[in-house]
């Protein structure tokens, strides 16, 4: 081996050793025993400056390394412009703890070490990033593959890779890091459902059932579990009902958007409720960090009279802001016609109203959530609802999948007795105060049980206020795992539970025979009031065809109310026997449109396909109510010149007539442009959907009939 080239005072002479520089300190003269060392750097940084260090020197001693000729003359010069800098970087690295190995061996050990070290630092820092993102990447399809929801792909993703499983997350805490912005974006979304407007028209539903379901079945867990659990003091009981009184609103909303049960009596009685929980799971949040005050757990008062305090100090500041400042940015960014930039400000606005609260130390969820109440109350919800729709599904993905790696295998195998037990005591108290309340309220049997099916299993809130009250001590860690597993094992059977009610609520309501089905009995006379009785007014809709399911659609991702007559027997029973206000009833009729009310209707929508009862449908009603706003479907242009002349009507033909009729009733609705054309994008997709699948239905069918003729 040749010895090292070592500068010395300007020159450069051969070290009397081997591998060592010659007249090195002492404390450079053996590389230091990884196992043995106590510096704080760690090994790759010192294995880079060995390798810097070396080839610098090797390079300022005019060491040949590069090939001959030109080319390498040229790379020459470049490597000796370069060379102060690897030297420097090799001793400012080292710190004169190390020492300045030579010869191939040491470039083959470096360069190993150091591929070493950067498969060590991927693989725990961007390999567990990766990991997860693939398998949520995953999950989604197959879920949907076997027809159930994504969330419990996740779940059972988080309790495989997790540290029950076969741990190959290695920072779970980073995990869990990344994963709140999902309950940030989550709440910031929820803001966006909850405008001033939204509230007021679900006022019996929030504030009402919502109210009672949450502090019945949150005083009634507390209260027995202060003698299950008599350690608890009241600050943690009071944290403990209140979590377990929470319900999964990404889950219910899930399920209730992928079964298009929004438009259902239950389906809006939870989520009134669900809307309640938004509410209240931020003073939680909030009281918390409090709670774990000794001087604060003494007096329940002063905690929420401090809390109180902080969060009007913050929401002040965000409101003022927001008020006189969101509105004008967004509509200033808005004219650039700049998606990028309007992307970058819906970002902004999210992570800058959570961050304040945090300053005030208040829950970030709490600014995420006013964040998006303000952003609720601008002509830009639901584009802003759309931009944020990726990073929100995947980050509360990564949140569920975080709360799969908390699911405490062993302690389900050690203690199933217990666990098990509690988990179906939860479900069965919340369940009876659900079904209780909602008929109480007016809900039929049927309704209140496919509600207390979804409201029932714990919520994602739930959990993060559980491990936020185990971070601040409040709750010991022993009481937070069962009610992290009890919570985790209820959310995952709330698809089995949904499914079991919605057999139940059908065979109820088939049994109410033709009365019903015609809105003549008392139970639909109860939906009818429901629905009529709304201070926004409602809409009546004739013929639940394809152009009626979709104006259907729009009307419930906005919680509108409507009324749906059907000629066809089979679609309204099948409609009707979901709970949607579907009715077997002729539109032409005078009783008809007396029993439901149809001339308080803001806008009537003919939708029928066939153009003589179009024709009846329409000019029973204009001449029952001549001012009544009526938006009619037309076969061709001459269809459309009769109607709109004799009958004084918005006709519409039926190219992409769908759209087009949504565009009208949204707008003569009130609903700014912008917002219309967001959410009528996302129902046009679907549209298109079940078009292309009707066209392929009937071409496989023609091509069987013609296949049978053939033989």
């Amino acid at each position: 081996m040749r010895p090292a080239l070592v500068p010395c005072h300007g020159r450069v002479r051969r070290a009397k050793t081997p591998g060592v520089f010659a007249g090195a300190p002492a404390a450079l003269k053996a590389p230091p025993n990884p196992a043995t060392a106590t510096g704080s750097e760690p090994r790759w940084f010192r294995d880079v400056a060995i390798a810097g260090g070396w080839y610098a020197t090797r390079r300022l001693a005019g060491g040949s390394g590069g090939s001959g000729g030109s080319g390498g003359s040229g790379r020459r010069r470049w490597v000796r412009r370069l060379s102060p800098f690897f030297a420097f970087a090799a001793v400012f690295l080292l710190g004169q703890k190390s020492a300045l190995a030579s010869g191939l061996p040491v470039v083959e050990r470096c360069l190993v070490d150091f591929l070493k070290a950067v498969r060590h630092y991927v693989a725990f820092s961007i390999n567990d990033l990766l990991i997860l993102l693939f398998s949520t990447t995953l999950v989604v399809p197959l879920m949907k593959r076997l027809r159930t929801s994504p969330i419990i792909g996740f779940l059972l993703i988080g309790l495989i890779l997790g540290p029950a499983g076969v741990n190959v997350i290695q920072h779970v805490d980073v995990s869990h890091r990344i994963a709140d912005f999902g309950i940030i974006f989550f709440l910031f979304e929820t803001g966006l459902e909850l405008s001033v407007k939204k509230v007021i028209s679900m006022r019996a539903d929030v504030f009402g059932l919502g109210m009672a379901q949450f502090f019945i079945t949150g005083g009634l867990i507390a209260f027995l579990s202060s003698f299950l659990l008599p350690q608890l003091n009241p600050g943690a009981l009071v944290l403990l009902g209140g979590g377990m009184a929470l319900s999964s609103s990404a889950f219910a909303l899930q399920l209730l958007r992928d079964k298009k049960q929004l438009g259902t009596r239950f389906g809006r009685a939870s989520l009134g409720v669900l809307l309640f929980q938004d509410l209240a799971v931020v003073p939680l949040l909030v009281l918390a960090p409090l709670l774990s005050d000794p001087a604060a757990s003494t007096s329940l008062s002063a905690a929420l009279a401090e809390a109180f305090g902080k969060a009007m100090m913050a929401l002040g500041i965000i409101v003022g802001t927001g008020h006189f400042l969101l509105r004008p940015l967004l509509t200033f960014v808005k004219r650039s016609d700049s998606s990028e930039a309007f992307l970058a400000m819906t970002l902004g606005t999210v992570l800058l109203s959570s961050s304040l609260t945090q300053a005030f130390g208040l829950s970030e969820t709490l600014g995420a959530f006013v964040g998006g109440v303000l952003v609720a109350e601008t002509d830009y919800k639901h584009q802003i609802e759309a931009d944020i729709a990726p990073f929100r599904g995947m980050l509360l993905g990564l949140f569920f999948v975080t709360v799969g790696f908390s699911f405490d295998v062993t302690l389900l195998t050690h203690h199933w007795v217990t666990v098990l037990p509690l988990v179906a005591l939860i479900l069965l108290i919340k369940a009876l105060v659900v079904v209780l309340l909602g008929v109480s309220r007016g809900l039929s049997g049927a309704s209140a049980v496919q509600a207390s099916a979804l409201l029932a299993p714990g919520g994602e809130f739930a959990l993060v206020l559980f491990r936020l009250a185990e971070q601040v001590g409040i709750m010991p860690t022993s009481v937070v795992r069962v009610l992290v597993t009890s919570s985790v094992l209820s959310m995952a059977v709330m698809p089995l539970l949904a499914a079991g009610a919605d057999a139940f609520a059908r065979r109820m309501r088939e049994r109410r025979g033709l009365d019903n089905l015609q809105g003549l009995d008392e139970r639909a006379a109860a939906d009818v009031l429901q629905v009529t009785r709304g201070s926004d007014g409602f809409v009546v809709i004739c013929g639940y065809n394809m152009i009626g399911r979709t104006i259907c659609n729009l009307m419930d991702s906005e919680e509108a109310q409507y009324i749906v007559f059907e000629d066809d027997v089979a679609v309204a029973r099948q409609a009707r026997a979901s709970g949607l206000p579907v009715f077997l009833a002729d539109a032409a009729r005078r009783e008809v449109m007396e029993n439901f009310k149809v001339g308080q209707a803001r806008v009537v929508v003919v939708a029928n396909k066939q153009r003589e009862r179009t024709n009846q449908v329409a000019t029973a009603i204009r001449v029952q109510y001549p001012k009544l706003d009526i938006i009619v479907r037309a076969q061709d242009r001459d269809h459309v010149k009769w109607l709109e002349k004799n009958l004084k009507v918005k006709a519409i033909m039926p190219a992409m007539i769908a759209v087009r009729f949504g565009t009208e009733v949204m707008q003569r609705l009130g609903y700014p442009e912008d917002e219309v054309k967001a959410l009528l994008q996302e129902q046009l997709g679907q549209a298109i959907a079940e078009i292309c699948g009707d066209d392929k239905d009937g071409r496989e069918d023609k091509a069987k009939s013609a296949g049978g003729a053939t033989a």
